[in-house]
């Protein structure tokens, strides 16, 4: 798949083209309702596996879990750390791989071209809330992951269609704004 290039910027790479890299950076982006459990497990299950380097931990704005922050830093190897970019696109362009709970950030990830998986209940929200799992989008993944057949979910050749029925892809930025004016114009009433 070429690079996004609508919603978001150029530079953006592609998704999924080629095989992971030998040492694998990986986020974890939460939604605010946090099953620390889980969380736990997942996090335990890749600092165990030998091909991640790292992996940062991206909290909602609105996170409810009060002690992530001791929790993060109680890991003391510095493999585990907690996001300090702005937005969810910043930390993307700095990993090879995202996972997540219920949330749109997932879908925000791919258009990035970053492999992302959904993992079950990594927050309280009911199983595949948003339905990009059930849709082909995403990857659904457990708490230990398999990054290969991870890769191999995006390399699929339906996929790209799958990406283009979420995100505008296609168009550059001026195309998309000029067609989200047009549209809003169209809604406006003339006074």
């Amino acid at each position: 798949m070429r690079a996004a290039t609508g919603y978001f910027t150029a530079e953006l790479r592609t998704c999924c083209d080629a095989a992971l890299p030998a040492r694998i950076n990986v986020g974890i982006f939460l939604c605010k309702d946090v099953n620390e459990q889980r969380l736990k497990v997942l996090v335990n299950n890749l600092l165990a596996n030998e091909r991640v380097s790292h992996v940062v931990v991206r909290p909602h704005p609105k996170n409810l879990w009060v002690q992530m922050d001791s929790w993060i830093g109680s890991y003391a190897d510095g493999r585990l750390y907690k996001s300090r970019a702005r937005t969810a696109l910043e930390d993307a362009k700095g990993l090879d791989v995202v996972f997540g709970g219920n949330s749109s950030v997932l879908v925000d990830a791919v258009t990035a071209g970053v492999p992302s998986a959904y993992v079950d209940q990594l927050d309280h929200g009911s199983m595949d809330l948003h339905g990009f799992v059930a849709a082909g989008l995403i990857y659904h993944s457990e708490a230990d992951p398999d990054f290969e057949e991870l890769l191999r979910f995006y390399q699929q050749p339906e996929w790209e269609q799958k990406l283009r029925r979420f995100a505008n892809i296609d168009d550059d930025a001026p195309t998309v704004i000029a067609k989200t004016l047009s549209t809003i114009a169209a809604l406006t009433p003339i006074l």
